[in-house]
């Protein structure tokens, strides 16, 4: 029998681009440039692009407390 797998430290959270701009009090259309400049960097999964929290982090944006796993900030 094999052993459980043990939980991540740290959530890997997506954003939409949406939800992206909300938190960084920017536009839609300002991410998506930011995305094709390549200076922000995103994951295409279909047709949709999904942000991850740790390009929030590497911004310098705070992150909420509810993406993170612990209730802390990343």
């Amino acid at each position: 029998m094999t052993a459980p797998k043990r939980a991540a430290k740290q959530a890997a959270y997506n954003l939409t681009v949406d939800n992206a701009a909300a938190l960084a009090d920017l536009s839609p259309n300002t991410i998506r440039n930011m995305i094709a400049r390549g200076d922000l960097r995103a994951v295409k999964l279909g047709k949709s692009v999904r942000i991850p929290i740790s390009e929030l982090t590497r911004l310098g944006l705070d992150v909420p407390a509810y993406l993170t796993t612990r209730g802390e900030a990343a």
